[in-house]
């Protein structure tokens, strides 16, 4: 038998605390507060006399600490001039000028005052790519951060208008057909070229010049230009200039015949909606195809003969199983 009484509430005060939830962590903790009775204020059983006092460190402090540390450290590392963005590097871009992209990413990078966008560290590629897609029309984007400094940007642009040449003026058409556009006079662009044509009625200039495709791409972009023979009139903002079935189609064509390495257009010549379109192409020939026949057994037959034959004049898709060559 032991020779003192313990009481039930000997030592409660030492008694670990139950475990709290993570948000109650921060909580400020409550004291534990027990009323006095008559028998503790005569003998106090509760006093351990051999325990040692300690002085306990507050765990949030260093906490507290180690992340002020931290963010101090990734702030500086992020902000040395060894890892700021100075190079990018575009690949894909045929309509989209260079000059115009590249003020896009400056105008991104400079943002960021307590985290510049400029830092390896700190560049996020979702950011950029938002922005760019917003202002362009791309098939495909990918953004690429490259150790320590550089940035690789491949771009896949979705063609959606055209360049449409009436005989006499130059404008740019949207995939509904509206003129959103004016590129300027035909004789402003490049000297048109008279031919000494009699006709009926009167010899007309405008029907006879040659598109002058490589300044057209180099000024505007590498949209398929569509020379119209019908000497049509158009102003800017005008609607319905061009149907937007046959667009679709001849942006479809000029991305098929360059995607598949067939032969590279320069421009389509357009005589009306039961004709045939004539392609003239940089390989020194013209394809004739038709707008009413199925697009897919045309491109195939197309292919069969550039396969096994090396036209040097045209070739005539008059049907998928007619094709005469030159």
């Amino acid at each position: 038998m032991t020779r003192y009484f313990h009481s039930q509430r000997c030592f409660e005060k030492y008694r670990p605390d139950k475990p709290r939830r993570f948000w109650g962590f921060w909580r400020r903790k409550k004291k534990r507060v027990t009323a006095p009775s008559a028998a503790k204020s005569a003998i106090n059983y509760g006093h351990n006399l051999y325990k040692k006092p300690q002085k306990r460190r507050s765990i949030k402090l260093w906490i507290l600490i180690l992340f002020i540390v931290l963010s101090g450290w990734v702030t500086l590392v992020g902000r040395l001039p060894y890892f700021k963005i100075k190079e990018a590097f575009y690949n894909g871009l045929n309509i989209i000028k260079k000059e115009e992209i590249s003020a896009v990413v400056a105008e991104y990078l400079n943002r960021g005052k307590i985290f510049p966008h400029d830092s390896y560290f700190f560049f996020r590629t979702g950011g950029l790519e938002k922005i760019i897609q917003e202002k362009y029309s791309l098939s495909k984007l990918e953004i690429e951060k490259q150790f320590p400094n550089v940035l690789m940007i491949r771009i896949e642009e979705k063609i959606s208008s055209i360049i449409y040449d009436n005989g006499r003026d130059y404008f740019l058409l949207d995939g509904d057909g509206t003129a959103i556009k004016y590129l300027g006079k035909v004789d402003e662009l490049l000297p048109a070229a008279v031919a000494n044509a009699s006709t009926t009625t009167s010899t007309r200039k405008e029907a006879f010049h040659t598109p002058d495709y490589r300044k057209l791409r180099r000024e505007c972009g590498a949209y398929p230009i569509v020379f119209d023979l019908n000497n049509s009139t158009t102003t800017e903002k005008q609607t319905n200039v061009f149907p937007k079935e046959l667009i679709a189609k001849i942006i479809n064509w000029q991305e098929r015949l360059e995607g598949e390495s067939m032969v590279k257009p320069r421009y389509f010549v357009y005589t009306g909606p039961f004709a045939e379109v004539m392609v003239s192409t940089q390989e020194g020939f013209d394809i004739y195809f038709s707008l009413q026949t199925d697009f897919e057994s045309q491109l195939l037959a197309l292919k069969a003969v550039l396969q096994k034959n090396n036209p040097k004049e045209y070739v005539k898709i008059l049907s998928p199983q007619r094709v005469y060559w030159k």
